[in-house]
């Protein structure tokens, strides 16, 4: 019934929609395909991403989420915060500096 008359719940009539380029390894929200950083951490890439995040049929206007604020060009921060106020910041990457 769905196939031959339809439904207003779905506007694919029982057919698959197709997958959204955000939703695969290609995306380009976080990286591009040659690892360069995506929209997520740069900002990179604003008209594609904001068109492919449109295509989403959730029945929404999303308004896409600026970029992160955190981003530090790729290079791995030299010490991490300490909360505790009797311990000591701990350099970074930690697979590099373990406690002996």
């Amino acid at each position: 019934m769905l196939y031959n008359q339809g439904s207003p719940f779905t506007p694919y009539d029982g057919g698959n929609p197709s997958i959204n380029v955000l939703a695969t390894r290609q995306s380009p929200l976080h990286a591009n395909i040659s690892g360069q950083p995506g929209y997520s951490l740069t900002g990179n890439d604003l008209l594609g991403v904001t068109a492919l995040y449109a295509q989403y049929d959730d029945g929404y206007n999303n308004a896409l989420p600026t970029p992160s604020d955190l981003d530090l060009g790729g290079q791995i921060p030299s010490i991490a915060p300490s909360y505790f106020s009797n311990s000591q910041p701990q350099n970074l990457p930690y697979i590099l500096n373990q406690p002996e």
